[in-house]
C-alpha cells in the first residue's frame, strides 16, 4: 500500500475519522505533494459538484478537477487502512453533469509521416495517469464503481506512458460501471493494455460509451475501448471511430477478450496501422478483437482419432455477438488480414455470432438490427445514421445532417495536409476549405483528423 500521502499529510487524529467521512472529505488539494503541475490531477478539486456517492445522490461531477478528485482518491487512499480491496470506490456512484475539456484542440497537434507514425506537438498540455493502479499484489487499487457520464464528452485528453500498465480513462476497473461517456479529441502514448474508455477491465461492464481519438502504442492490447477484458467483462452497445497505431495485438473495440467476456451489438469505423519498422511483421489484429477466447482448456474424447491423437476444447470461450465494421475499415500493413478472428471459423476458442462488415448503404438497416438489440439489454441507448453515413449512438447533441463529415472530426480553419490513410500526401498547404474539393470518395487524413 501506498504510505506517502497519509504519512506527509494526516495527523494521527485525523487517522481517527471514519471511513465515511474519510471517503467523502479526503484532502485531495494535499496531493498535489504527489503529482507535477504538469498534470491534471495536481489540480484536483477538493469537493465535488454534490452528490453523497449513492445511486439516489450520486457524487456530481462538473469538472475535469472534480473528475481528477476521482483519480487522486482512488489511488492515494489505498494508504488507509480501511480502504483496503478498493473500497473507497465499491459501491459508490459518479454523474458528469457537463462536458469536460482538459485540453483545448489536442488533434490539431499531431503530425503524420512516412515512417509509420503520429507526432504530437505536446507543448502546454497537462497529461492525466487515468484512474486506478496497479504497482504489486499488494499495492493496487481499482474502480470498483459505477461511473455514468451522462451522455456527456470528456475530451482533450492526453496521456504519455511508457511503462507496460494499462491504460485509459480508468486504468483498472473491478466489479465497475462505466457508461454515457463520449471521448473525443484525445492522444494517448502508451505501451500494453490500452483502451480510451479502459485498460484493464475485469468482471466490470461498459455500457453506451463512443470513442474517437488516437492511440499510438509499441506493446499490445490496444483497441478504441477498452485495452484487456477479463472474467466476464462485458462491453455493450459501444461504438469506435479511433485512429490506433500499435506494434501488435490490436482491434477495433478490444484488444483482448478472455475468460467468458461479452462484445455485444457494437460498431467500430476504425483505422489500424502499425507503428515504426513493424508494417511488414504485425499481425495478430481484428476489427472486433485480435484476441477472443479463454485461458483454460481440456482434452476432449473423440472415438474417431488415433490413440495418439486428441483435440482441444476451450472451457470458457469468450462471445462476440451482433458487432459491426465499416468496409471502409483501413488496415496499414503487409500482411494478410487475419480472418480467423473475424469469422464464424475461430468458433474452437470463442463464440462470433452476427459479426461482420457493412457498407455505408447497409447502415439504415443496421440501425434497426442495433435498435432491436439495444431494446434487450437493460440501460442501453439508441442508435442513428451519423452524417457520415455510418452507425452512432444518440448520445448528446445529434451531428449536423448532409455535411458528410461527423461532429468530431470537422476540421478546423487554416492551411492544412491531406493524406490517405496510407500516409501517402496528396495536398500539401492548402485551405482547410478547400481541403477534399474534388478529390474521389473516401477517407482522408486532414490536420490529423478522418474525414469521410
Amino acid at each position: 500500500m501506498r504510505t506517502t500521502l497519509i504519512t506527509s499529510i494526516f495527523t494521527m487524529s485525523a487517522l481517527a475519522i471514519s471511513s465515511a467521512a474519510f471517503a467523502q472529505s479526503a484532502n485531495t488539494k494535499a496531493a498535489q505533494t504527489n503529482y507535477q503541475d504538469t498534470q491534471w490531477e495536481y489540480y484536483a478539486a477538493e469537493n465535488y459538484a454534490g452528490g453523497s456517492g449513492t445511486a439516489a445522490d450520486p457524487y456530481l461531477i462538473a469538472t475535469p478537477e472534480q473528475l481528477m478528485k476521482l483519480a487522486v482518491e482512488v489511488e492515494n487512499l489505498a494508504a488507509d487502512d480501511s480502504n483496503w480491496e478498493c473500497e473507497y470506490s465499491t459501491g459508490k456512484y459518479w454523474k458528469q453533469t457537463a462536458n469536460l475539456v482538459f485540453n483545448e484542440d489536442v488533434l490539431s497537434r499531431v503530425k503524420f509521416d512516412s515512417g509509420d507514425a503520429s507526432t504530437i506537438n505536446n507543448s502546454g498540455l497537462r497529461t492525466i495517469n487515468g484512474i486506478g493502479y496497479y504497482a504489486s499484489d499488494a499495492d493496487y487499487q481499482y474502480f470498483a464503481g459505477t461511473y455514468d457520464g451522462g451522455g456527456y464528452t470528456i475530451s482533450g485528453l492526453y496521456i504519455n506512458k511508457s511503462s507496460n500498465k494499462s491504460t485509459g480513462i480508468f486504468n483498472y476497473a473491478l466489479n465497475a460501471t462505466v457508461k454515457n461517456i463520449v471521448v473525443k479529441d484525445t492522444y494517448f502514448s502508451a505501451n500494453a493494455n490500452v483502451g480510451l474508455i479502459g485498460g484493464t477491465f475485469n468482471n466490470s461492464t461498459i455500457l453506451n460509451c463512443q470513442t474517437s481519438g488516437i492511440i499510438f502504442c509499441g506493446g499490445s492490447h490496444h483497441a478504441g475501448i477498452v485495452g484487456a477484458m477479463q472474467n466476464e467483462t462485458k462491453v455493450l452497445n459501444c461504438m469506435s471511430d479511433a485512429w490506433l497505431w500499435a506494434k501488435n495485438n490490436v482491434g477495433g473495440l478490444a484488444g483482448k477478450m478472455t475468460f467468458t467476456s461479452v462484445l455485444k451489438n457494437c460498431f467500430t469505423n476504425a483505422w489500424i496501422g502499425a507503428v515504426y519498422n513493424n508494417v511488414s511483421s504485425m499481425k495478430y489484429w481484428g476489427m472486433t478483437s485480435p484476441y477472443i477466447g479463454g485461458n483454460n482448456s481440456q482434452k476432449g474424447e473423440d472415438l474417431t482419432l488415433q490413440e495418439d491423437e486428441v483435440t482441444w476444447e476451450c472451457l470458457n470461450p469468450s462471445t462476440v455477438e451482433n458487432v459491426y465494421w465499416a468496409d471502409t475499415c483501413s488496415v496499414r500493413h503487409k500482411n494478410e488480414m487475419a480472418t480467423e478472428f473475424n469469422s464464424p471459423d475461430y468458433c474452437l476458442y470463442a463464440k462470433l455470432i452476427n459479426t461482420k462488415a457493412i457498407s455505408i448503404a447497409e447502415s439504415s438497416t443496421i440501425v434497426d438490427a442495433l435498435n432491436a438489440e439495444a431494446a434487450t439489454i437493460d440501460g442501453a441507448c439508441q442508435w442513428r445514421v451519423a452524417a457520415g453515413g455510418y452507425p452512432e449512438l444518440a448520445l448528446g447533441a445529434p451531428s449536423e445532417p448532409g455535411t458528410g463529415i461527423a461532429d468530431d472530426v470537422v476540421v478546423e480553419e487554416g492551411v492544412v495536409n491531406v493524406l490517405t490513410p496510407q500516409v501517402i500526401m496528396v495536398r500539401h498547404n492548402i485551405d482547410s476549405q478547400d481541403a477534399t474539393t474534388g478529390l474521389s470518395n473516401g477517407i482522408y487524413i486532414v490536420n490529423g483528423k478522418k474525414v469521410i
